[in-house]
């Protein structure tokens, strides 16, 4: 196991006294918790280190570093308040235990997330679960807006088992066929995938969604694409330490006949292939007609 879980799992769980604890926190920091919560594999033994987005638990409104350190500076000093549970589930009289809710969270300006672990008092309530937990799909966590929904729907899942009524609203409706069929190929491409090829994948699986529905869906599964920089030529290399000629017309009058003076430069032109080609330039100072031109494939003299 890698010290790092950048993973997201579908299924969060949580042990019943976890569920039950009290403790306060704020809509961002309950977004933070949840990611820390997704990031925890079934086949884990540890915590591992968590880094979550700054985009993904904050509003774009709000990205800045006064915000991001006050929701640290609250979440890193959140304290649980636990009742211990008896072996069929019931509550312990009088015996409890406070514990922070993790060992750091760290952030760093400029790298774009945050960085936590939870505390290693909670591995009983988080890890290796085998008896009086609660499961709930992070499709449906993820639709919730403030802290009490967050809280009022992990109490419903754990009486969902009780009360039958409950279990039929709490249960997440059934999901297409379609959206499973996109969670696979999502995955399979490794994030390298965006919506118009998973449309067109998901087509020849006989399924035809529309491009909005498939954002939606991976936004409900936690599922983002990466997004590479794409590549950009460079004409111009200002680190060479070959002689520079010198400007000749730095100080000399504006002409004012044509033919007298001309300017070149190199630029590049994209080709509907994803190729490029290159393209030089000359051009009149007076008139600013072109006068010449060539294209080629590369820049390296004739």
């Amino acid at each position: 196991m890698s010290a790092l879980s950048p993973t997201v799992y579908p299924l969060v769980v949580q042990h019943n006294a976890l569920v039950n604890a009290q403790f306060s926190l704020s809509t961002t920091e309950s977004r933070l918790f949840l990611a820390m919560l997704a990031g925890i594999s079934p086949q884990d033994t540890e915590f591992v280190k968590c880094q979550v987005e700054i985009h993904e638990i904050l509003e774009s409104t709000s990205n800045n570093y006064a915000h991001v350190r006050k929701v640290l500076d609250d979440f890193g000093g959140c304290k649980l308040r636990i009742e211990e549970l008896s072996s069929d589930g019931r509550r312990q009289k009088r015996t409890f235990t406070v514990i922070p809710l993790v060992e750091y969270a760290e952030y760093r300006e400029g790298e774009g997330f945050v960085e936590a672990r939870f505390n290693t008092r909670l591995l009983p309530y988080l890890l290796e679960l085998r008896d009086n937990f609660t499961k709930a799909q992070l499709a449906e966590l993820i639709k919730l807006k403030s802290p009490s929904s967050f809280r009022i729907y992990w109490l419903l899942r754990e009486y969902a088992s009780a009360l039958p009524g409950l279990a039929c609203r709490a249960q997440p409706k059934a999901e297409p066929a379609w959206e499973t069929a996109l969670v696979d190929v999502f995955d399979d491409h490794q994030r390298r995938c965006g919506t118009r090829r998973l449309q067109v994948e998901l087509r020849e699986w006989g399924h035809s969604v529309g491009r909005q529905a498939l954002r939606t869906a991976l936004r409900r599964h936690g599922r983002k694409a990466l997004q590479p920089k794409a590549f950009t030529p460079r004409t111009t290399d200002s680190t060479h330490d070959k002689r520079c000629a010198p400007n000749l017309l730095l100080d000399q009058s504006k002409p004012t006949q044509a033919n007298r003076v001309w300017v070149s430069d190199i630029t590049y032109l994209p080709l509907a292939n994803g190729q490029w080609v290159y393209c030089c330039a000359f051009q009149d100072v007076c008139s600013k007609q072109v006068v010449g031109w060539q294209v080629r494939a590369d820049i390296r003299k004739p």
